[in-house]
Parts: C-alpha cells; sequence; structure tokens
C-alpha cells in the first residue's frame, strides 16, 4: 500500500470508529443538543476523550456544522493529554493540510508522539515522513515531539 494511501486509511479508520462511539454516545442522551451541550461542557473541562469525540464531529459533520480547523484545535487539545488517536490524526492532518497547514515537520512530530506509546501505524507514517525530510528537518521534528512530550498543557485558572 502506498504510505499515502495508508495516511488515508488509517485517518478514515480512526474517525469511522469514533464516529460510532460518538454515535453511540450520541443515540444514548434524550436529545443531541443536550448531547453536544454535555459534550462541550466536559471538553471544556479537559476530558480528553470528549476533545477527541467533539473534533471527529467537528471533523466529519456529524451534528456540528464541518469545520476542519475547529477539528484539529480539539484534536490538538486532546493529544496535548496523550490521547493517542488524536495524535495519529494530527500527524494525518499536518501531513495531508486537513484543517491546518501542510507542514512534514510537525506531522512527523506527532507522529513520533504516538509512535512513542507503541502504535505501529504512527511509527510507518512516521518513517514515510522522514523520506520527505532533511535530517536537519528531522532533529528540528524529534526537538519539537520532545518539546510537546515534556511541556505539559497550560492549565485553566477558574
Amino acid at each position: 500500500m502506498r504510505p499515502l494511501k495508508l495516511v488515508r486509511s488509517i485517518l478514515t479508520a480512526a474517525l469511522t470508529l469514533a464516529f460510532c462511539i460518538a454515535t453511540a454516545q450520541q443515540t444514548m442522551a434524550d436529545d443531541s443538543t443536550e448531547f453536544f451541550a454535555s459534550l462541550q461542557k466536559a471538553a471544556d473541562q479537559g476530558n480528553a476523550q470528549c476533545q477527541f469525540v467533539l473534533g471527529t464531529h467537528y471533523f466529519t459533520g456529524n451534528g456540528l456544522p464541518k469545520d476542519e480547523a475547529k477539528a484539529a484545535e480539539w484534536f490538538t487539545k486532546a493529544a496535548l493529554q496523550g490521547n493517542t488517536a488524536a495524535q495519529v490524526l494530527l500527524g494525518s492532518a499536518y501531513q495531508l493540510g486537513m484543517g491546518v497547514s501542510k507542514d512534514y515537520v510537525m506531522a512527523y512530530a506527532w507522529y513520533n508522539i504516538a509512535a512513542a506509546t507503541g502504535d505501529a501505524s504512527a511509527a510507518k507514517c512516521r518513517d514515510e515522513i522522514a523520506s520527505r525530510l532533511t535530517p536537519e528537518k528531522i532533529a528540528e521534528a524529534q526537538k519539537v515531539s520532545t518539546l510537546m512530550i515534556i511541556t505539559p498543557p497550560a492549565k485553566k485558572t477558574p
């Protein structure tokens, strides 16, 4: 399978899974307005899984207006808290320019973080991106990923 096709397949599979989870959660709620209000509240309070699910709704346009940039913002919040699926999706987003500017250094960095958790597909995608980068850009991407891992996200003050 070609690398770009692999990335698209991974992205599609992850979004399909997230969509299924979100659909099941939405079905359990009495109405979608209540569901999205609860989801938004939990995401705003820092729940990484809810941030990821909210991002998938913005990405797919399921129940919320389709907005890839807003999806990337929510994926970033979840990814910074260690959500591996969000990290992989951000790698794909930066690789393909979906909701963010195309940036192979950032794509490598997010794939590298997800690969560090043992995600084999992220490692393959990182290695494919590495073939497009100079050694200097790879070093920059590794530094960025290290900084994202060791720098905790800023906490909101009440």
